[in-house]
């Protein structure tokens, strides 16, 4: 068996970002809420295993410690952070001339990242926000139904209008761009 060979990258060789006190005290406060909300979830879920809301509510403890995990992992592998910065400031146009069109790309993310207009999506990213979609839909799902009386499907509805307008309306917004910057295929611009 090998070891690593010395030109192969490790964690310790990639630059980190320094870690703010805020980021530590955000991610502990969610991390340990959520810790919390499994432990008193499952005390509930002794004494009723068939109560839906004290599921839910175990559902919405992980998704919350993930997001806390998810949080604290946010741009501190990024070692081309002050690259993406500078090409930013600059323009990819510029960027692109100055170091050649695939140091441009590699130095915004493109291998690692998904573009959804102009902006693009980290995994990380993507990951904190579906966390938080979770946790939001599972919140909504225990307030209509613990604390409005609602029926399991009328709180399921409840979630699906809580959790699907906001994404719906965000998918609305990146066709109505896409079509306006001509990306789309629409009427007008469809080839035939």
């Amino acid at each position: 068996m090998r070891g690593p060979s010395a030109d192969a990258p490790t964690i310790d060789s990639v630059p980190r970002r320094p870690v703010s006190r805020l980021a530590i005290a955000i991610t502990l406060i969610a991390v340990i809420g959520g810790i919390a909300i499994i432990v008193l979830s499952v005390r509930d879920l002794v004494q009723r295993p068939t109560d839906d809301v004290v599921w839910v509510r175990l559902l919405a403890g992980a998704a919350i410690i993930g997001w806390g995990v998810a949080f604290s992992t946010l741009g501190r592998y990024d070692a081309n952070a002050d690259d993406d910065d500078a090409a930013d400031s600059r323009g990819a146009d510029d960027a692109a001339d100055s170091r050649g069109a695939d140091d441009a790309a590699d130095s915004r993310g493109a291998d690692d990242a998904v573009a959804l207009g102009s902006t693009p999506v980290r995994p990380v990213q993507r990951a904190t926000t579906v966390f938080m979609w979770i946790a939001l839909g599972a919140w909504a799902y225990e307030v209509l139904r613990s604390w409005f009386g609602w029926t399991v499907w009328g709180s399921a509805l409840g979630l699906v209008v809580v959790c699907g307008l906001p994404v719906l309306n965000q998918f609305l917004d990146r066709v109505i761009a896409r079509r306006e910057a001509g990306d789309a295929p629409g009427p007008e611009n469809a080839a035939g």
